[in-house]
């Protein structure tokens, strides 16, 4: 992975956008960038500093996906698997003990990314679509146009 271009803030938080807003297809991507930023942001929602058990880990990868509000039809197996197979979580030999691997984090991001918040990041955007949903439809209102006429219009 350190032979690939690292990822940016700015791509990552784009791709971040696309990934959780656009709703797109369930499960984990197959697009190397999307899967990368997909598992990366699970990590940065955990301590990089510390040991997890299975049951810690399990935990809180049943609960990310709710915490991001978006709907990717992964159950907290499947990602847990993605994330050791993937190098992003280094398991004990015995599978009791969990940590997140900072050196793939270091090597396929830019250190902008791992002292992001996803969550906020999401939450920004969301605001700025919702303004921008309520400006569309005050423009609507103001000029006499249906919702249905503006998008049926080319």
């Amino acid at each position: 992975m350190s032979e690939e271009k690292k990822i940016t803030r700015k791509e990552f938080e784009d791709r971040l956008i696309a990934l959780i807003l656009s709703g797109g297809t369930p499960g984990l991507p197959r697009r190397l960038l999307d899967r990368r930023v997909l598992l990366t942001t699970i990590c940065l929602e955990l301590d990089r500093r510390r040991a997890y058990t299975q049951r810690e880990i399990d935990e809180r990868l049943a609960w990310w996906p709710h915490r991001m509000g978006g709907r990717f039809g992964l159950d907290h197996v499947t990602l847990r698997r993605a994330l050791v197979d993937d190098g992003y979580l280094l398991r004990d030999r015995a599978g009791h003990e969990y940590r997140v691997c900072g050196n793939i984090l270091q090597g396929a991001c830019d250190p902008a990314v791992l002292e992001m918040n996803p969550v906020e990041c999401l939450e920004v955007e969301r605001e700025r679509r919702a303004v921008a949903r309520m400006r569309a439809a005050e423009w609507r209102e103001r000029h006499g146009v249906s919702s249905e006429e503006a998008s049926s219009s080319p």
